[in-house]
């Protein structure tokens, strides 16, 4: 049967304090009579996953009305590969490892043909710039505790310290606390 799709891409936005448009769609789904079996399809898109999961978590507007969840990982390096096939394997590597998989940065720094050095500099390095201050913003979206921790750890491992008693002891954190750190 024919179906409404309504797509919403980056629904977090909408857990602004002023918005009151989750509390509304959360209203209008619990009166809609019989709303899942009507011919809208609603799609709630988010790049921030911990506000995605604050939206339907126990005191979330949308809690127990999710149907399907769908995480999106970043292009796995084969993948990059794959779709960049008419790169060196030396650009694709190095754009890789600055810029991951994430479609967004790709497109940013590597499709638009820049050489890494002035993707770097353009997009990360001049203040104001497009990701200059992608990982502050980062930890405030997904409402990270104690940023100074996770910025330590970064710096640490930006300065060769790869080893979990190397970013201990460059950081002070235990040992036996990196992993969380590291797994968030």
């Amino acid at each position: 049967r024919d179906r409404f799709v309504l797509v919403i891409d980056e629904a977090p936005r909408f857990m602004d304090a002023r918005s009151i448009f989750l509390t509304r769609l959360q209203h209008a789904w619990d009166t809609a009579p019989k709303l899942e079996n009507s011919k809208l399809m609603l799609i709630l898109v988010g790049s921030s996953m911990g506000m995605m999961e604050r939206m339907t978590d126990q005191n979330g507007p949308l809690y127990g009305r999710v149907t399907h969840t769908i995480k999106l990982s970043p292009f796995r390096y084969a993948d990059f590969r794959e779709v960049f096939s008419n790169a060196s394997e030396h650009d694709i590597i190095q754009h890789y490892a600055v810029f991951g998989g994430t479609p967004h940065y790709v497109r940013m720094a590597y499709l638009e043909g820049k050489k890494l050095d002035d993707a770097i500099m353009s997009l990360i390095v001049t203040p104001q710039s497009s990701l200059s201050r992608e990982a502050d913003e980062l930890f405030d979206i997904e409402s990270i505790r104690e940023p100074a921790r996770y910025l330590s750890i970064l710096t640490a491992i930006a300065q060769s310290n790869l080893r979990l008693p190397e970013i201990a002891n460059a950081t002070g954190i235990q040992v036996e606390q990196l992993p969380i750190y590291l797994n968030k």
